[in-house]
C-alpha cells in the first residue's frame, strides 16, 4: 500500500502549482528507498529567516507568509 500511495501523492504533487511551494520535478522509489526532486531554491528557504540569528522577520512580514 505504501507504494501506491507514494506513487499517487507525488503525482498529485507535481500537478500543484502555487507562488509559495516548490515545483516537485520527479520522484524516484524502490522498495527500500523514496525521494523526491525538488526544483532549486537559489535563494533558499524561509528556514533561514525563521529560524536563525543572523536573518529577521518583523512580524507582519511573518503574518503574510502564513496567510499565503
Amino acid at each position: 500500500g505504501t507504494s501506491k500511495s507514494f506513487g499517487i501523492e507525488c503525482t498529485v504533487m507535481h500537478q500543484v502549482r502555487h507562488r509559495n511551494l516548490v515545483k516537485v520535478i520527479t520522484s524516484c522509489s524502490s522498495r527500500d528507498f523514496k525521494a523526491l526532486v525538488l526544483q532549486y531554491m537559489p535563494l533558499g528557504g524561509l528556514e533561514v529567516y525563521l529560524h536563525s540569528d543572523g536573518h529577521h522577520l518583523i512580524p507582519v512580514q511573518r503574518l503574510d507568509i502564513m496567510i499565503d
